[in-house]
C-alpha cells in the first residue's frame, strides 16, 4: 500500500516554476483591481467635478446675490407682514400679537383714509398725463434727429437731479411771496393762487412736479421702443395709405406695448412711493390735502412710533403693487398667445 501511495505522488506533473506562476497570477489580479479601483475613482472624481462646475459653481456666483436679496428683500417683507399683526412699543423694546386689530383701525383712521384717496388721485392723474405725453415726446424726438440728442439730454436733466434738490427748487420758485413765477405774475397785475398753501392747487401742484420729475426718463425708455421696432412695416402701412395717426395706432403701439407696460408699471409703483416731494414740498399739508400712504407710513413708524399699524399699512400697499403687477403682465402674456 506504501508503494502504491508513493507511485500516485510521483505521477502528479510538478514544474519548478509553480510557485512562480501562482505569484505572478496574484500580482497581476491585484493589479488589475487595483487599476480598475483608480479607474472608477477617476470617474467619480470626473462625474463629480462636473457636478460642481454644472450646479455648485453657478451658486456660488450667486451667493453673493441671494445674500443681499434675502437681507433687503425678502426677510424685511416677511418681518413687516408678522409686525403688521402686533402691537409693539419701541420704547420698552416690547410686543404682543394682536391679530386684525391694526388693520381695523387704519380704515377708521380719516387721515389713513384721506391719505388713500390723495394717493389714488395722484397715481391716476400722474399716470394718465405722463404715459401718454411722454409717448408723443419720444414720436416727437424720434423724427428730429437733428435735434434728438440735445432734446434727450434736456429731458433727462429732471431726473438726475435729487428730489430733495428739485422739490426744494419749485418750492422757492412757487412760493407766494418770494417765488420767482408769483412775482412775475403780480408784476402782470394778476392775482396768482397760493399753490402751496391752498388745499384746492396743492395736490395738482404736487402732480405737475411728479409729471416733470418722470418725463425725462420715461421719454428715454419709449425712444428705445421705437428704435427696436422695424421700420418696414411704417413703410407698408405708408404704402397702403394709412394715415399717421393710423399708423401710431395699428403699428407703433403693437410693437412697443411690452415697453408701454413697463412704463405704465413703473410710473404707477413710483407714484405710490411718492415721499421726498411730500416731506421736503408740503408736509402733507394743508389740512392733510397732500398726504400720501408712504407718509403716512413715515409718520405712523416715526413720529407716532406705532411700528404695527405703519407695518399693516405698508402690507396692503405691498399687496395691491404685487396684484396689479401680475395682472398686468398676465393681460400681456395672454394677448401675446392670443
Amino acid at each position: 500500500m506504501g508503494s502504491t501511495y508513493e507511485t500516485s505522488i510521483n505521477e502528479i506533473p510538478y514544474s519548478k516554476d509553480y510557485g512562480t506562476l501562482t505569484t505572478n497570477q496574484n500580482k497581476t489580479s491585484i493589479n488589475t483591481a487595483q487599476e480598475s479601483s483608480m479607474a472608477q475613482k477617476g470617474i467619480i472624481a470626473a462625474k463629480m467635478l462636473s457636478f460642481i462646475k454644472l450646479y455648485w459653481l453657478p451658486t456660488l456666483l450667486l451667493l453673493p446675490g441671494v445674500v443681499l436679496l434675502w437681507m433687503f428683500f425678502i426677510y424685511p417683507t416677511f418681518n413687516m407682514f408678522f409686525s403688521s399683526f402686533q402691537k409693539i412699543n419701541l420704547f420698552r423694546k416690547t410686543s404682543a400679537f394682536i391679530g386684525f386689530e391694526n388693520y381695523i383701525s387704519i380704515f377708521k383712521d380719516e387721515v389713513f383714509l384721506k391719505s388713500l384717496r390723495n394717493t389714488i388721485v395722484y397715481v391716476i392723474s400722474v399716470t394718465a398725463i405722463l404715459v401718454p405725453f411722454s409717448f408723443l415726446v419720444a414720436l416727437l424726438v424720434d423724427c428730429c434727429s437733428r435735434m434728438g440728442s440735445f432734446v434727450r439730454g434736456v429731458l433727462y436733466l429732471p431726473s438726475i437731479i435729487a428730489m430733495s434738490i428739485a422739490a426744494l427748487m419749485w418750492k422757492l420758485i412757487l412760493d407766494a411771496d418770494i417765488g420767482i413765477i408769483s412775482q412775475l405774475v403780480a408784476s402782470l397785475g394778476i392775482t396768482m393762487p397760493n399753490l402751496l398753501g391752498d388745499a384746492r392747487y396743492t395736490l395738482m401742484t404736487v402732480v405737475g412736479l411728479g409729471v416733470w420729475r418722470s418725463i425725462g426718463s420715461n421719454t428715454i425708455l419709449f425712444i428705445a421702443g421705437l428704435k427696436s421696432m422695424s421700420r418696414e412695416q411704417l413703410e407698408a402701412a405708408e404704402v397702403d395709405g394709412a394715415t399717421p395717426f393710423q399708423s401710431i395706432i395699428y403699428v407703433i403701439l403693437p410693437n412697443i406695448k411690452y415697453v408701454t407696460a413697463f412704463v405704465t408699471i413703473t410710473t404707477i409703483i413710483g407714484c405710490f412711493q411718492v415721499f421726498t416731494t411730500i416731506q421736503v414740498f408740503t408736509q402733507g399739508g394743508p389740512n392733510n390735502a397732500t398726504n400720501m400712504l408712504v407718509y403716512q407710513i413715515w409718520q405712523e413708524g416715526f413720529r407716532f412710533f406705532d411700528m404695527g399699524k405703519a407695518s399693516a399699512i405698508s402690507s396692503l400697499m405691498f399687496i395691491v403693487l404685487l396684484g396689479f403687477a401680475v395682472i398686468m403682465i398676465r393681460v400681456l402674456n395672454k394677448r401675446e398667445v392670443s
